[in-house]
Parts: C-alpha cells; sequence; structure tokens
C-alpha cells in the first residue's frame, strides 16, 4: 500500500530555554492499515526538499514561506497547506512505501515514527480508524 499524508495539525513551541518559538506541523502518515504521526518544523521540511531536489520529478516547494517568522493562524495555515501538497507530490513521484522501505531514503525517514529527531513522535495507532476517533 502506498503512503499518504496529510497535515492535521500545528502548534506554536519554544526551545527548553524560551528563547526559541517555532511552529511544530502534525503529520498523520497513512499506509493500508497503518497509520502514525510525526511532528515536523518547517526547517526540517525544507531539509528535505535540499535532498530530494535533484532526483527526477522531485516537487518544488515554494521559497516565499521560508523567511517569515510569523506565528499568526493564517500564515500557519498557508504553510500548512503548502506542506501538505508538497509531501503528496513527492508521494506520487516517488511512489514509497514505508513497509518495504521503496522510495528515496530522505523522504522514507522524514515520514518514519522512528525518526524523532528533537521534535518527531513516534506514535505509532494501531489502526487508520484509532487516529480517525475522536
Amino acid at each position: 500500500a502506498a503512503l499518504r499524508v496529510e497535515v492535521v495539525g500545528v502548534s506554536v513551541s519554544a526551545s527548553a530555554m524560551e528563547s526559541e518559538r517555532y511552529a511544530l506541523y502534525e503529520l498523520r502518515v497513512n499506509e493500508g492499515d497503518a497509520c502514525w504521526t510525526v511532528l515536523r518544523r518547517w526547517s526540517e521540511v525544507r531539509a528535505l526538499h535540499w535532498q530530494l531536489r535533484g532526483l527526477p520529478s522531485a516537487p518544488r516547494l515554494p521559497r516565499s514561506l521560508d523567511f517569515a517568522a510569523s506565528f499568526e493562524p493564517t500564515f500557519l495555515s498557508r504553510r500548512a497547506a503548502c506542506i501538505a501538497e508538497y509531501l503528496s507530490a513527492a508521494l506520487r513521484a516517488f511512489a514509497c512505501e514505508h513497509r518495504s522501505g521503496r522510495g528515496p531514503a530522505p523522504l522514507l525517514a522524514f515520514l518514519s515514527p522512528a525518526q524523532h529527531g528533537a521534535h518527531g513522535s513516534g506514535r505509532v495507532l494501531r489502526a487508520a480508524a484509532e487516529a480517525a476517533s475522536p
């Protein structure tokens, strides 16, 4: 089963010393009956784009959203929509499968529940139905 991803939320967080604020985008990833959530920053999306940009059929990521440090809901919604569009285009272009490891390694790692980094969530849900319940 092919991977699917949607942005289901965004929150503003701060570093441990409260010196840096940043937005965390909650991504719900589905593959067959498996569903998991990862949290990613815009800078991580941009880093993924730089890793994929040389591959044939790699989607474009608008630079217009790079330099603003706005935490306004409208701006965060625009970025969330851009992330969803970018990741969907990447998954269509590369036909990724997490279970089989098919697809570019940077994209699989970005969407992996095991790829925690400083911000990711390794929370794996048993089935997509669980993720949809309130």
